[in-house]
């Protein structure tokens, strides 16, 4: 995500061979918790 900011959840599951639905149950728990926040379809890493 750090060199992709914006980067969409099935890319994000294309690049770590995964996929997408374990990362549509994650990353909104990693958004709650700070980790990770949503611009439109994309994610952008925090801090």
């Amino acid at each position: 995500m750090r060199s992709q900011p914006g980067i969409t959840i099935p890319r994000i599951a294309e690049a770590l061979k995964i996929e997408p639905n374990y990362l549509y149950r994650v990353m909104p728990k990693l958004l709650q918790d700070g980790q990770v926040k949503r611009d439109g379809q994309g994610w952008h890493p925090m801090g």
